[in-house]
This record gives C-alpha cells, structure tokens and sequence, in this order.
C-alpha cells in the first residue's frame, strides 16, 4: 500500500515545489537519522532546526501524515515528511549510500523474539541503561512502578506533580518534551480503574487535571496536544464518577473545584448533573451563588460577554433547575438575574474592559 502512495512525483503535489526542494536537500543531505517501518506506517526523526518526529501511514488509499513541526499544524506538507518519504523510498529501492539508521518490520519481530527469550535479569539490565538517556521511556516506566500492586497513592500524586509542573512558559518547540511526561498519566489512571480503584482515579484525576489547567496557561499548545490529553483524563474523571458512586455532597464540591479552575471547557457540566440528583445541583447552586455574591456587579459599559467560557457551567450558574423530559434536571436562568460571570469573574480576576467607540467630530 505504501508503495503505490509513496513516490517522488506524489510527494512533490503533496508538498509543493518549494516545500519538496527543501524536503529533498534535507534526504540528500542525511537530515533523517531515524527511521522505523512498519509495514504500513513509517516512523522517522528528522534532524533540522530542531529534532522532529515524522509519521507517514496508509489509509483508505491515502497518505496519512504528521510532524511535530508548526507547518504540519496549518495543514501543509511539510520538508520534513518530504525527507521521510524519499528515505523510505531510497531504502525500498535499495540505495547503499543511504546513511539513515532503517529499522524493518521484519527488524522489530526479530527484536520481539529476541526479547521474549532474553532472562528477565538481562532484560532489567537492558532497560536501566536505557532509560539513563530515554527521558519518555524513564516515565512511563517511574509511572508503572509507581502503579505496582501495592499501590502507593501518595507516590503516584508527586509523580503526578513532577510530570505536570514547568518552571517557566513552554514554547511549541519544547511541548513534546512535556507531552512524553505527561502521555503516561491517562495510561495508568485507566489500569488503577480496571483494577477497581474507582474512587482513587476520582481524587487522582481531578488532582491532575487541576496540576494541568495551571500547567496549560504556560505553554503554547498550538497543535492541541496537551489539550487532547486532559480530554483523556478528564474523561477518565467522569467514567471513575459514575463507578465508584460518590456521595453527591463530595462530588459537587470536587466538580465546581474543577470547573472554576477550567477555561477551556475540558470538563464538561452535562454529563456529571445525572449524578447530582437533586440534593446535588441544589449544592451545587449554592456553591456558586456564594462565589457569585463576592464579586462586584458590572455595569453595561465593563459586563465582559460569557463567549469562551463552559456553556453548561454558565448556563447553571444562576438557574432554577426543573426536571427535562429525560427526568434529569436542568437550569435555566432567572429571568432578573444578573448578567452571567465568566468563570474567571468567580476566581476575582478583574474583568477585561471594552473599549468604547471613538467619538467622530469634524
């Protein structure tokens, strides 16, 4: 399949005439040190500027691709795809002077068996030198020992703290060093909720999604993946809610918590409120009605307008909830209620103001 897809004249529309220049300067000149395929995926890294990582995939008669580079963001076909494509090609045809490091499918069941017969004492010395300079391979691995059968929740929270806390603003060229820290996190909330520690992923998954949301304002996630991982966890959230069936008083609380530190809608209202019951959204009513009392009313000139904030936590905000035809309850606004706040009013930051148009006047 990748054969038919992946040749010099289809890269070359893929890309563009400059864009496959470059891409080709990049293949000539050994940019690609890495690359592993699988049959019908390729993986490479791509040395430029910076080191990128390049994936390549048949689908459905088309070229999937991807780089973690910002030209792929805006939906280009970037260089270093190019340079990809045209060692894959240069190593399908054969050619002895190809520098790059090619690892086959073939290469990787070898590796398999070879693995599957080492003793486990070989294999432990293996991995500990490895993960000396394997940043990606040593967290997933501090998160899987954090996550042994005698579980250490204590542990498994700093662990959780070290692989969402930065120091300073993380540029788009650094996120994937964050994201290889991070991706580990989803991976073994899911294993502890299988295992049946359903309230355990409650309390861990809202402690990282509040460690997240404090993390999220300081880097530029421009492609979206550390949004697309607290997606993860927060649904995770939501599936060990409704498992380990919560006192809806605990619930709320630990609810509102996330919702008032969450801009960007991650955690979504609509499907926590069958939980609640009544007793809940009336707790939940008064949660926020007693933040909303300690801020300040708005005049019309400085109300901010409620766009870019969670629908279904302003549309609770003020709101008498009555039972939908679904019997879950819903809210709805009091008619003479104040404008609604953003959430971010609720956490005392000061409003930004409009500007008022110029006055004209010969």
């Amino acid at each position: 399949m990748l054969a038919e897809l992946i040749t010099s004249d289809k890269l070359s529309r893929l890309a563009g005439e400059r864009a496959y220049g470059r891409g080709k300067a990049y293949f000539e000149a050994g940019a690609v040190v890495d690359l592993i395929d699988k049959g019908t995926a390729v993986l490479a890294r791509v040395e430029g500027t910076d080191t990128y990582r390049v994936s390549l995939s048949a689908e459905r008669n088309l070229l999937r691709y991807n780089c973690t580079c910002p030209v792929v963001a805006e939906g280009a076909f970037c260089k270093h795809a190019v340079a990809a494509g045209l060692t894959w090609l240069a190593a399908h045809e054969g050619q002895v002077e190809l520098t790059t490091q090619v690892t086959t499918e073939f290469d990787l069941e070898a590796i398999r068996r070879y693995l599957e017969a080492e003793d486990k004492a070989a294999l432990v010395t293996l991995l500990m030198t490895q993960i000396d300079s394997d940043a990606s391979l040593r967290a997933r691995l501090r998160m899987r020992a954090a996550a042994r059968d005698d579980i250490d929740f204590k542990v498994i929270k700093a662990t959780i703290r070290k692989a969402m806390t930065v120091r300073e603003f993380v540029d788009y060229y650094a996120m994937d060093n964050l994201l290889r820290r991070v991706d580990p996190i989803a991976e073994m909330l899911s294993e502890f909720l299988l295992a049946g520690h359903a309230e355990k992923v409650v309390e861990l998954s809202g402690y990282a999604l509040q460690r997240g949301f404090a993390t999220y304002e300081r880097t530029d996630d421009s492609d979206g993946g550390f949004g697309d991982r607290l997606r993860d966890i927060s649904r995770l959230h939501l599936e060990a809610c409704r498992k380990a069936e919560l006192d809806p008083k605990v619930l709320v609380k630990g609810l509102f918590d996330l919702l008032l530190k969450d801009d960007w809608g991650l955690v979504e209202f609509d499907a926590y409120a069958p939980l609640m019951g009544e007793q809940g959204l009336e707790q939940y009513r008064r949660l926020v009605n007693a933040a909303w009392s300690k801020v300040p009313a708005l005049s019309p000139a400085d109300a901010n307008p409620v766009r870019g904030y969670p629908r279904a936590t302003i549309t609770h905000i003020y709101g008498d909830a009555r039972p939908s035809r679904s019997g879950h309850r819903r809210a709805h606004r009091h008619q003479d209620a104040r404008p609604l706040p953003p959430l971010s009013l609720l956490r005392g930051r000061k409003p930004v103001r409009r500007r008022r148009p110029a006055s004209g006047g010969a």
